[in-house]
């Protein structure tokens, strides 16, 4: 919906920043006619300031932008509710079985995470109900119903897709969720199709698949 774009004055100048996702990191300039209350950056020797907000251009129509997100460690979901990537990612790493994990669902309805198993512990992916299964159940206590996450949606890396890293053994979130992109959209894709028919009830009842049973259901309600 092209009323999400906008596009910057003349009297601005922008300058942009790949983050190797689709994305960029704007940087508002000094200019002649603008004079910034506020600077914390220089981009090509310019005086600036860094915005901490996301952009991706339009599809079709260049010079028009719409905010893709913060550069903090929150993503927003289709409810307008945040979860806190940097909390529930460091407790999935404090697991022994774990290398990393990113945490992703901007612009969904539900967070979903992506584990990178150490290479030690690598395992049958059909039993990934087991996976860290204490650790899942210390996060879904610890966080808020909008950010809790169900062992059904768990995504593990793939050793043909390995992690990406800086030379600082930064993870590279976005190239890595770039890189999962069409894994991330075909589980979307299953748990939208399961909305258009009945929900079975779970064969087992406990807390988890209690919640994943009434997360199918209030998606489908909201659907109506």
């Amino acid at each position: 919906m092209d009323w999400e774009y906008f596009k910057f004055l003349n009297c601005t100048k922008a300058h942009m920043i790949s983050q190797d996702d689709g994305s960029y990191k704007f940087i508002l300039m000094t200019k002649d006619a603008l004079h910034l209350a506020i600077l914390n950056a220089d981009a090509n020797d310019v005086h600036s300031y860094a915005m901490f907000d996301l952009v991706i251009s339009h599809p079709m129509k260049p010079g028009f932008w719409k905010i893709h997100g913060c550069m903090n460690d929150q993503i927003m979901h289709s409810t307008g509710e945040k979860t806190n990537l940097g909390l529930l990612e460091a407790m999935m790493n404090q697991d022994p079985y774990m290398h990393a994990s990113i945490i992703f669902g901007r612009g969904r309805f539900q967070a979903d995470i992506l584990v990178d198993p150490k290479r030690e512990y690598q395992f049958d992916l059909s039993d990934k109900k087991k996976l860290a299964e204490r650790t899942v159940e210390k996060m879904i206590e610890f966080a808020p119903q909008h950010s809790r996450l169900f062992k059904e949606m768990i995504m593990v890396s793939k050793p043909s897709k390995p992690f990406s890293y800086t030379a600082k053994n930064t993870m590279r979130r976005g190239v890595i969720l770039k890189e999962y992109d069409q894994e991330i959209n075909d589980m979307y894709d299953l748990v939208e199709k399961s909305m258009q028919s009945n929900v079975p009830p779970p064969e087992k009842w406990d807390l988890d698949s209690a919640m994943w049973f009434a997360l199918l259901g209030s998606r489908i309600v909201l659907q109506v």
